[in-house]
């Protein structure tokens, strides 16, 4: 109750009604219906998923929050390791198909491509870190996860195997990383 005022003179002044369709030329934070427009003095975290194909294990997943200074001693690099380690215990086995740095909506990032085969079943591990940068908003710390199938007792070998191969899991990487950018007016 002692923060009601800071809450209303900072939040609720801010919030404006919006058409989810159009994309806000002035910064602020977007939700169904509406935006908080300005800065705001609390860290945010956004996370989002989205089933790309709807009954077929395809999933593409964004988490984002605002950058820290320890980001930048946390690359993906370092957390390899681990990841590895987690496959390891894996049935069957996994190559690595392409890692290594690369941007991403003008970002500095790490990337790391795994191809999973255990029997007739075949899945893609693509993941992306993007440390952000803590001087500026418009470069916020960026977790990226493709999943392209995955063993299931409730799907068949053909269900459960990706639904593209390899050329086609990278293609569907490259393009949705292609396609992020800044929103106008966001800094």
């Amino acid at each position: 109750m002692d923060r009601v005022d800071e809450i209303y003179n900072d939040t609720y002044r801010r919030i404006k009604a919006r058409n989810n369709a159009a994309v806000p030329s002035e910064s602020g934070f977007c939700f169904d219906g509406g935006i908080v427009t300005g800065s705001s003095p609390y860290g945010e975290e956004v996370s989002q998923s989205f089933a790309l194909m709807p009954g077929r294990p395809a999933l593409f997943l964004i988490k984002m929050r605002n950058s820290i200074d320890g980001d930048q001693n946390e690359p993906l690099t370092k957390t390899l390791p681990e990841l590895r380690a987690q496959l390891n215990r894996l049935p069957g086995h996994y190559r690595i198909l392409r890692e290594g740095k690369r941007t991403v909506a003008g970002m500095d990032a790490e990337e790391v491509l795994f191809e999973i085969k255990d029997g007739g079943i075949t899945s893609y591990r693509f993941y992306l870190l993007a440390p952000g940068d803590p001087d500026t908003l418009a470069k916020p710390h960026t977790a990226i996860q493709l999943l392209l199938g995955a063993s299931s007792p409730d799907l068949t070998p053909e269900q459960a195997t990706a639904p593209v191969d390899e050329a086609g899991a990278l293609q569907v990487w490259d393009t949705l990383l292609n396609s992020l950018h800044l929103r106008p007016g966001a800094v």
